[in-house]
């Protein structure tokens, strides 16, 4: 379905647009994000309507510390769910999931570094929240509950083989 009419925009906000919606080269006028920076203006190639990104997409934007690249589900301007990637240091971070209108993961999300850090789970205004496993660099992994990016209550932890080495009460905070 191709929406033609403004009012149908705002009747059904969610809905993806088919593919076979308008696609436009525009300028990505750069955004306040949830995180330490604002994202700065670059390039978007994805469907539009009434002049707002709307439907599939993706945006560039080159920052002080590097590139990011957002390719996602838009609603009326803002990304809904998608993936990002960022190269800090020569490194990138790849984040997968639903976002929030200031392009942090908000619901359940997966973050991934070059290095093998990763985490699957809640996230909550950018932040691990909620039941999560991360697992480090050497395979080895813990699983329990978060709140704003700090382990709270019982974690367990387990080798590579996922086998159970331990049991840690973090102190809830």
């Amino acid at each position: 379905m191709i929406l033609q009419q403004p009012s149908q925009l705002e009747q059904q906000p969610t809905q993806i647009i088919s593919f076979n919606s308008p696609v436009e080269w525009t300028t990505f006028e750069g955004a306040e994000s949830g995180f330490w920076l604002g994202l700065e203006q670059g390039v978007y190639y994805g469907q539009v309507v009434d002049g707002k990104r709307h439907g599939y997409g993706i945006a560039y934007s080159t920052e002080d510390y590097g590139p990011e690249f957002y390719e996602c589900q838009w609603n009326n301007g803002s990304p809904i769910k998608g993936r990002y990637i960022w190269i800090i240091g020569n490194k990138w971070h790849k984040y997968e999931g639903s976002m929030d209108e200031t392009y942090r993961l908000t619901g359940n999300g997966s973050y991934h570094r070059e290095d093998g850090i990763q985490y699957k789970g809640g996230y909550e205004y950018g932040k691990k929240h909620g039941q999560g496993r991360e697992t480090k660099t050497d395979g080895t992994y813990d699983e329990g509950e978060w709140k704003d990016n700090i382990r709270v209550g019982v974690h367990k932890y387990y080798s590579k083989e996922g086998v159970l080495t331990k049991t840690q009460d973090h102190v809830n905070r």
